[in-house]
């Protein structure tokens, strides 16, 4: 692969389709296709493994980048990629699954000297599967390349996020450079040990710069116990303070696919301390776990975006549960992308009174927001509404929802008289449990 000079700015107009559009979200991340085969025993030294005939290899467009981008633009953000894809079969692939779920691809650069990401996994009879990646250009960013191609669209997005995934770790510090006036989410998607030996990102004190720079960082506990070198008997609270502490990082979210989510974040804007605090899952099928943490990682994105930093435990937790949310309808869904059926859900979730500016709405093609939130906006006037008419509206409309419990649970943490007449009201006690 054979990387262009690029001598001034003005050059770059030959390689991007210029976008005038302020971008709620842009991001820098993997984006691949994934080629599937499933063979009868796993690959090992000195054997043949042979495919299944049956089964023929599939290609799937991936990536950790890619899906938070779709559930992200599904929440209703402007949202974009930044990438290099070859100009070949895989990366106009890619460029088509952004397109189908209304990412912008105005600043992802295709050219024939380019090489896409590709991901070979295989699959056994047992379930079991290992991958192999081409990283492609992506993980052969050359120094400044971030500066050279997205300097202008990074310094005037609202919120810019990247991940320690599959590109290299000083061209993830470079977009957070950039990205000095926005909310940076960084998403600690491979564990660090991994990511600075196995895959050879770059090295522990870039990681850690990589840490010190984010607004916003999502990590695994197993990844965050690595960075604080703590033994296995402290806790995930602990874990998540110290990490905090560590780096400076203002709100770290740490996930666990069975409990749920740590918090550690600045109460009172900073000047009373570090908080944490303990958000479980919400109750779902578990049908599928790939791209469940991308899914709660939009989350947070779309969350911040439209509240802001949480500076206190309730606007913490607030911000989790919807992050909660979205992961829960990515698990209930066979596959990492948001669907019709899951927008839908979304949409339901989300219509919701509240005394904030109003959480994120889905765009769908077949109804509009509008038309949609109207039987719901005559019931609920505003926040000093009667609180009797607004259980009333919650009930009626969605009485056959399964999803009733957690409308409610959401309904409570933003107007907190209501929690105080749930409790007192013995049948909405049992609606809730």
């Amino acid at each position: 692969m054979v990387w262009p000079v690029v001598p001034s700015s003005s050059v770059m107009h030959n390689f991007l389709r210029r976008s005038h559009a302020s971008f709620d979200l842009l991001s820098c991340g993997s984006s691949l296709v994934d080629i599937v085969s499933h063979v009868k025993h796993l690959p090992t030294a000195h054997h043949t493994t042979y495919l299944h005939r049956k089964n023929l290899a599939h290609e799937v467009v991936a990536g950790g980048a890619m899906n938070h981008l779709a559930w992200c633009q599904a929440l209703g953000l402007n949202s974009g990629l930044l990438a290099f894809q070859g100009a070949d079969k895989y990366g106009d692939m890619i460029r088509e699954k952004l397109h189908e779920h209304q990412v912008n691809t105005d600043f992802l650069v295709q050219k024939e000297d380019f090489e896409t990401t590709v991901s070979r996994t295989f699959v056994a009879a047992s379930g079991d599967s290992c991958s192999i990646l081409s990283g492609g250009s992506m993980l052969e960013l050359p120094q400044h390349a971030m500066k050279l191609f997205f300097a202008e669209p990074l310094q005037h997005a609202k919120c810019v996020s990247t991940e320690i995934r599959h590109v290299p770790l000083a061209s993830v510090e470079e977009t957070l450079d950039l990205a000095s006036h926005s909310v940076r989410f960084l998403d600690l998607a491979t564990p660090p040990s991994v990511a600075v030996h196995d895959a050879g990102l770059g090295d522990w004190e870039t990681l850690e710069r990589c840490l010190a720079k984010a607004t916003v960082v999502r990590a695994s506990v197993a990844a965050a116990r690595e960075l604080v070198d703590d033994s296995a008997s402290r806790t995930d609270q602990d874990i998540a303070h110290r990490l905090r502490d560590k780096f400076g990082i203002p709100f770290v979210a740490l996930t666990n696919d069975v409990n749920g989510v740590v918090l550690a974040f600045a109460s009172g804007g900073g000047n009373d301390g570090a908080c944490t605090a303990v958000v479980a899952w919400p109750s779902s099928s578990g049908a599928d776990l790939q791209g469940a943490d991308d899914a709660f990682f939009s989350g947070l994105i779309a969350g911040v975006h439209r509240w802001g930093m949480p500076d206190d435990h309730s606007s913490a937790v607030r911000l989790a549960t919807l992050a909660g949310l979205i992961r829960g309808a990515c698990v209930d869904t066979v596959g990492a992308w948001p669907s019709p059926e899951t927008a839908d859900r979304l949409q339901r979730l989300l219509v919701l009174p509240t005394a904030s500016p109003p959480v994120p709405v889905v765009k769908t093609r077949a109804q509009s927001v509008e038309a949609m939130m109207m039987p719901f906006a005559k019931a609920i006037e505003g926040p000093n509404s009667s609180l009797t008419r607004d259980i009333d509206a919650l009930l009626v409309r969605y009485r056959d929802d399964p999803y009733l419990p957690i409308y409610i649970y959401i309904y409570c943490s933003f107007i907190q008289p209501f929690v105080g007449l749930v409790c007192a009201d013995k049948s909405m006690y049992r609606i809730i449990r």
